[in-house]
């Protein structure tokens, strides 16, 4: 040890003689002789939601804290009994302290093995108030539970504790968990902190002799007196901040998948959060929740307010807010009180809504933006906001093409390619939106390039042969394995000698063309000049990107019969570059020449291709028996009545046979191609060759890339009244916008015909619609547009046939390309007994080159009431029967007085029970009917949400499933609040609707969707309202589940093709004329 000083030396005397040394002394340490003895403090987190509430509610909660005083001894013997004495202070916004009463012990937890093995087998510890009484103590005979731990608990306010214990016989720790309250009666709003306060003190028993007079003999003894001496004493002080309580809404949604084909039936369930002392109650909440803009309609169902503390529900309505749809949901009142259980985190608004989309939406995903505001404060409102995911997906019976929606940077999926300069990581980018991304360096070696040549159809390997005036086609795979995006990646592949760089388009044919006889709608343009092609690309992480370009193999020099050709695929980042792959082949003197021409003509209705072809011999030798054989892909078929030249299909196949071609001949055949119509595909792009076989060699010829055009009308269905409840005698108009988006080559005489499928349960009145007119003379559609009315009110079902299989009403129509009809169809529901749901939907159908297309428009839903339904009074909503539970409280049990209350001597000792049942609400109506299933094995549980518990009846907790008839029942319930939750299995089954307020109490759901916790696992369950037990049983407490359905392409008729659309990819599903169930 080292120790280091200053000594001043003054004499005393009037001279002022001061003399000043430093000392330095090094020692050598042989034996601790003294030591410390410290407390430190760990405090949970402290909220003042509870202090508020109190404050501004006068209620009565406690903040509950826990501490744990580490008391830490770094010196074994240190004394023969410590003692640490602890209080409390409460410390105000400006940092004063001041001791206080207002926070008491609840109780401390220390743990036996610990104290035992710091303290030795006859160590101790022990617990004193401040006026001097034991309260516990720890030492070998104490009783403990299985992990060692003792708790004590105390009675009254105990305000300021001693922990004395023994002489520390082994160094560490002694660890003491304290549950402290803060008293409700602390309505100081300036406390922002409180603080520990540890006084340690150190004492030894001393004894000393000292010599008295014997009172008797008169004589001097000695005596021995034992005293403690304190020889250490330290104060610590820990301070734990009081933090400001949050304002907290959880808003979930049951249905976060749409589609613009249906009505979206979705359930928004929002949470109140006011659990615990971390959360502020409410007062007069807002609550926003801001729908995507593909919301086109939101027809809102009748919302409720659960475990409501006071609060009442204001309005739910729908807002616009810059085009967006929003649901807002104004709450009334103030929160007197918490929701203190775990089920239950706070009350609960159950808004149902039916969500329509826009039918001309494209797939993606968006966010339901939710925003909130608690007006607890009267300066300014607490608010918040979350998100919530969901999908949108645009189920497209008649959506515009793929060549319209997508883009491909770089080069085109048919390998239409477009050159790009090279540009260094130093530049910038354009992305699509005109905003400039800074390239950023990237690391090349974790940038994939899969490099292969083409040759028509076929992948050349290395050492293959290709010919003159053929073309290749070199396609690039680039992946991005760095794991962020890249951008500023600049692709470089060189054009191989020997060879010219082309560009190959597709093209729309004009008069002039036609005129002149230049009969190809590909037009293939040549750059001598350009040695290398290059593509900037920018790729998401773990995608890959397609690249590709086009040579013209150029003819051998002089009397060379062969060269060698070859490419190289390197890739760019600013200064940096890596090759990656090349490719080699032979190029050889070619036997033939093959040239392929074509174009859609303009004959009949559409759909008919010309295709020349021109096969030359290049020899002094004379070729027989050539066939020319052109792989149509499956998308033509050989027109026989237009092709004059001799040719034949086979399979996908068309041979043209050349019988004889002379040396230097040079031959032109013309056939006929029929496209096979894709419904609803819109423009279908495809590349073609022809190619031919001479001498075991085969000859291909240049691309040929052609859009088929196939028709696409595109249906949109709409009412005002889409997702409404319809009364008897209401009307509702369904309107059905068409319109033929086709690029057909001339106005054809193109006709389709409309169906409308009504429901049984609803009566068509008329339908004013219109059409385009067609000319018999001309064949052609005209531009003039006409309307007529139809009368549906009655219409006749032939024999053998049922109502709903004979159609609301059937419409032949004609337009033009790009140009739209409407029909509008009124109806109005027929009289029903019970709540029903009802729909429409119409079917479009036509025929095009001899193939059949239908498929169905998108749902409209409404629900039906029954024909005698009366608005119910909200202060007697069943005034039949205005106490289901006690039908005749005059005489409720002639055998029994009172059930509810045998024993009136002892009201306390009463039991009760609670019963209802489980059904599966087939027709979704919120109403239980006598044809319905009830569902048995259902698991109910009962909840104490006083005690925060399951509730145990006899020993048992209270736990059943459903009989074979639905039903459960709960008895020997004693008075307090519970909760019934029902778990069922939500892979298979949802919720019905929350109380319909078309049905009385004893025939509807009493079931909220919540998520829970249930053996330490989150698990979705039904839960109902707060049910208070006081003086009789309660019954009908009853769940109602909805089979999950998937999306319902239900078709009583046909349909043929379907495309689902996600952003800018889609799928299309052919289904033959199929008709759906």
């Amino acid at each position: 040890m080292e120790f280091k000083g200053n000594v001043e030396l003054k004499l005393k005397d009037d001279r002022d003689i001061r003399k000043n040394q430093e000392i330095s002394q090094n020692f050598e340490v042989a034996e601790n002789v003294s030591g410390l003895v410290s407390a430190d403090v760990t405090t949970s987190d402290i909220y003042n939601g509870y202090i508020n509430a109190n404050i501004q509610n006068n209620s009565t909660y406690r903040t509950e804290y826990t501490e744990n005083v580490k008391i830490q001894t770094s010196y074994k013997e240190i004394a023969d009994e410590i003692t640490v004495n602890s209080k409390n202070l409460l410390v105000n916004n400006k940092d004063k302290e001041n001791e206080t009463q207002e926070i008491i012990y609840k109780n401390t937890k220390v743990n036996k093995n610990e104290i035992l093995d710091k303290l030795g087998q006859d160590g101790y510890f022990q617990i004193i108030d401040k006026d001097g009484n034991i309260l516990a103590t720890i030492n070998k005979d104490t009783e403990a539970d299985e992990n060692g731990n003792v708790q004590i608990g105390y009675d009254g306010e105990k305000t300021e504790l001693n922990f004395k214990f023994s002489k520390p016989l082994k160094l560490g720790d002694i660890n003491i968990l304290n549950t402290k309250e803060i008293k409700d009666t602390m309505k100081d709003a300036n406390v922002t902190k409180v603080e520990t306060r540890n006084t340690v003190s150190c004492v030894n028993n001393v004894t000393e002799k000292t010599k008295v007079i014997d009172e008797e003999t008169k004589e001097e003894k000695e005596v021995e007196n034992t005293k403690q001496v304190e020889i250490y004493n330290y104060v610590g002080t820990s301070v734990a901040e009081i933090k400001e309580a949050k304002t907290d809404v959880k808003v979930t949604a049951n249905n976060t998948n749409w589609t613009n084909n249906v009505q979206n039936d979705v359930t928004f369930t929002a949470t109140l959060v006011t659990s615990g002392p971390e959360y502020n109650l409410f007062k007069n909440p807002v609550i926003d929740i801001k729908l995507p803009n593909e919301v086109e309609k939101v027809v809102l169902g009748e919302s409720s307010i659960l475990y409501d503390s006071g609060l009442q529900l204001g309005s739910v309505q729908v807002v616009d807010d810059n085009g967006s749809k929003v649901i807002r949901v104004k709450v009334n009142g103030t929160q007197t009180s918490y929701v203190q259980n775990e089920v239950v985190n706070g009350a609960n608004i159950v808004i149902p809504a039916s969500i329509i989309l826009k039918k001309d939406i494209v797939s993606s995903q968006e966010n339901i933006a939710v925003s909130f505001a608690n007006y607890r404060n009267a300066k300014s409102p607490e608010t918040g906001n979350l998100d919530i995911p969901v999908n949108v997906t645009s189920i497209i019976n008649n959506n515009a093409s793929a060549n319209e929606q997508n883009s491909n940077n770089g080069a085109s999926a048919n390998g239409v390619a477009t050159n790009f300069a090279a540009v260094s990581a130093q530049a910038t980018l354009a992305t699509a939106n005109n905003t400039v991304v800074e390239a950023k360096p990237i690391d090349l070696d974790k940038i994939s390039v899969e490099y292969k040549a083409f040759l028509g159809d076929k992948e050349l390997a290395d050492g293959d042969s290709v010919h003159e005036n053929e073309y290749i086609k070199y396609v690039a795979k680039v992946r991005n394995n760095t794991g962020e995006d890249v951008n500023g990646l600049n692709v470089v592949a060189s054009v191989p000698e020997g060879t010219t760089y082309v560009t190959v388009q597709n093209r729309t044919l004009t008069e002039e063309d036609i005129n002149s006889a230049d009969y190809d709608e590909c037009k293939i343009t040549e750059f001598p000049e350009q040695k290398e092609f290059s593509s900037n690309v920018v790729l998401n992480k773990d995608k890959e990107k397609e690249i590709c370009f086009y040579v013209k193999v150029n003819e051998l020099s002089g009397d060379n019969t062969t060269a060698s050709i070859s490419s190289t695929i390197k890739a760019k980042s600013g200064s940096n570059e890596k090759e990656f792959v090349k490719v080699e082949n032979i190029l050889n003197k070619a036997e033939l020449t093959i040239s392929l021409a074509s174009w859609e003509t303009w004959i009949g209705t559409g759909g008919l291709w010309m295709l020349t072809i021109n096969v030359k011999n290049n020899t002094s030798n004379t070729f027989s028996d050539v066939n020319v054989n052109i792989d149509t892909k499956g998308r033509f078929t050989l027109s026989k009545e237009d092709t004059l030249d001799k040719a034949e299909q086979k399979e996908d196949n068309v041979i043209v046979p050349i019988n004889n071609l002379g040396a230097g001949q040079r031959i032109e055949k013309t056939i006929y191609l029929r496209a096979k119509t894709i419904c609803q595909k819109g423009e279908d792009e495809l590349t073609l060759y022809a190619s031919a076989k001479v001498n075991e060699n085969t000859y291909y010829s240049n691309p040929n890339i052609q859009n088929i055009k196939n028709p696409i009308l595109k249906v949109t269905q709409t009412s005002e009244k889409e997702g409404e409840t319809l009364k008897y005698g209401d009307i509702i108009e369904y309107d059905f916008t068409i319109k033929n988006e086709s690029k057909l080559p001339i106005e054809t005489a193109f006709t389709f015909q409309f169906v409308d499928w009504l429901d049984n349960n609803m009566s068509p009145i008329s339908a004013e619609y219109e059409t385009y007119m067609f000319d018999d003379q001309s064949e052609y559609v005209t531009s003039k547009k006409e309307k007529f009315t139809l009368d549906l009110s009655s219409r006749e079902i032939p024999d053998g046939k049922e109502y709903d299989d004979v159609e609301d009403m059937k419409i032949p129509m004609y337009i033009p390309n790009g140009q739209s009809v409407t029909i509008k169809m009124k109806a109005k529901p027929r009289a029903i007994d019970e709540k029903q749901e009802t729909s429409n939907y119409g079917v479009i159908s036509y025929q095009y080159n001899g193939e059949s297309c239908s498929f169905k428009t998108n749902v409209i839903k409404n629900y039906i009431l029954p024909y005698d339904y009366v608005e119910p009074d909200p202060d007697n909503p069943d005034p039949d029967n205005p106490d289901p539970d006690n039908p005749d409280p005059d005489n409720p049990d002639p055998d029994n007085p009172n059930p509810d209350n045998p024993n009136p001597d002892n009201p306390s000792e009463n039991k009760y029970n609670i019963s209802g049942l489980v059904w599966k609400d087939e027709n979704k109506n919120g109403i239980r009917e006598s044809s319905e299933m009830l569902l048995s094995g259902i698991t109910v549980k009962l909840f104490n949400i006083d005690t925060n518990e399951i509730v145990v009846v006899d020993n048992n907790k209270q736990i059943t499933t459903t009989n074979q008839s639905g039903e459960y029942t709960f008895s020997g319930v004693g008075k307090g609040n519970y909760i019934v939750l029902f778990e069922y299995d939500t892979s298979k089954y949802k919720l019905t609707t929350y109380k319909s307020n078309t049905a009385s109490d004893d025939i509807n759901s009493d079931v909220i969707n919540k998520s829970v916790s249930i053996d330490g696992n989150e698990k979705e369950v039904g839960v109902t309202d707060t049910i208070n037990i006081s003086n009789q049983n309660k019954t009908h407490i009853d769940m109602g589940l909805v089979e999950n359905g998937t999306y319902d392409l239900s078709l009583n008729k046909y349909i043929t093709n379907v495309k689902l659309t996600y952003g800018t990819q889609e799928e299309n599903y052919s289904y033959d004329n199929s008709k759906f169930g």
